[in-house]
């Protein structure tokens, strides 16, 4: 199955902001289950792709002068394989929680 995919991200402020930054995890990756045919971002300055420590596709955007709105642009074509149902786990489920133990200790 193909798919078509687009999302659309606008940051609106009321007054102007002097510095943004922007960490974009919006490049979906290949996988057993899915083939990117096509991708493209549409971001008001140039960014380069690199890996956040999960692996993710990540973009970093800094924006250093006054602006009062952002837009961010992703889209492209995907193919499904629609006989996997889902993704194998490739992750341990561990690196996404947070437990605090309690203390019997007096500070």
């Amino acid at each position: 199955m193909k798919l078509s995919i687009r999302h659309d991200t606008t940051y609106s402020y009321t007054d102007e902001v002097c510095t943004s930054i922007q960490f974009l995890r919006l490049t979906p990756q290949n996988s057993l289950r899915q083939q990117i045919l096509q991708w493209h971002l549409e971001l008001p300055r140039r960014v380069r792709a690199q890996r956040d420590p999960y692996g993710n596709i990540l973009h970093v955007m800094t924006l250093d002068e006054p602006h009062g709105a952002i837009v961010l642009s992703a889209f492209g074509e995907v193919q499904i394989d629609p006989l996997r149902e889902v993704e194998g786990d490739s992750q341990s489920p561990v690196s996404y929680t947070h437990l605090t133990l309690p203390t019997n200790r007096e500070v």
